[in-house]
Order: C-alpha cells, then sequence, then structure tokens
C-alpha cells in the first residue's frame, strides 16, 4: 500500500474481480511490475487467467485496444488516448479512472475500514531494531 490507497485498491480489485481492461501507468517499469504483480496476488484465492502484459513496450501499443479482459502496464510517458471502458490506475498519482458502469463492492466501506486496521497494526513479529536478533560474541 506504498503507492496505492486501500481505497483505490478496493475500487480496482472490483475492476478485477468483474473482470474489465485494467491499465497501470507509471514513469517507472519497477512500479509497472511491483503493483501488476501484486495485484494478482492480492485476488486469491482466484487467479487472474487474463491477458497479463505488466510492461507493454512502445512498439505494441496496439495492444491495448485488444477486445479481451487485461491487466496491462504503460509508461506514463506515452500518450494514451482517454478509453471510456478501461480501468486506468495512475500509479504515480495514485489516481483510479473507472468506467461509469462499475458498482461498488458490496461492504466497500467496511472492507476499507479493515484494510487501514490491518495496515496500521504494529507487526510483534519484526522488532523495531533490525539487529536486535544478532549476538555479537568475542
Amino acid at each position: 500500500y506504498s503507492y496505492i490507497s486501500p481505497s483505490t485498491f478496493v475500487d480496482i480489485l472490483t475492476c478485477l474481480l468483474l473482470e474489465h481492461q485494467v491499465m497501470l501507468l507509471s514513469k517507472e517499469n519497477q512500479r509497472l511490475m511491483l503493483v501488476a504483480e501484486s495485484l494478482k496476488c492480492l485476488i486469491y484465492p482466484f487467479e487472474w487467467d487474463h491477458v497479463y502484459v505488466p510492461i507493454v513496450p512502445a512498439t505494441s501499443l496496439d495492444l491495448i485496444e485488444a477486445p479481451v479482459t487485461y491487466i496491462m502496464g504503460l509508461s506514463a510517458n506515452l500518450s494514451l488516448e482517454e478509453q471510456a471502458d478501461i480501468c486506468v490506475l495512475d500509479i504515480d498519482n495514485n489516481r483510479l479512472t473507472l468506467p461509469e458502469d462499475i458498482p461498488n463492492l458490496p461492504s466497500r466501506d467496511e472492507l476499507i475500514h479493515a484494510i487501514n486496521s490491518i495496515i496500521a497494526r504494529p507487526n510483534p513479529a519484526q522488532p523495531s531494531d533490525p539487529f536486535s536478533r544478532l549476538k555479537l560474541t568475542t
């Protein structure tokens, strides 16, 4: 949740579960790959069996016009014509553009609250000092 907020995540999750086309935008390929892979993992127990291209090469921009369900990542430096039926996530600005026909996920607000409380909870398994478990012997 370093790159997208819990509310953005829930909305993009809704797009994925409804099998909409999802376009990720970022200036950094590392962010595109990280968010794309995270989304695939976070839909567990479901699996993404549709088109998955986390980084679309500049020479293959025509892929985004394919009439299939997909997750694709695109460099934010490339121009993209606005498409009304595609979920577009601008990772760098945490901005999500949704198609008009996307309904809210049932219990959306409760899910966002639960995610926020998990994020805010300290992890007792992880010490505050990363070297606290090391014992120096002489």
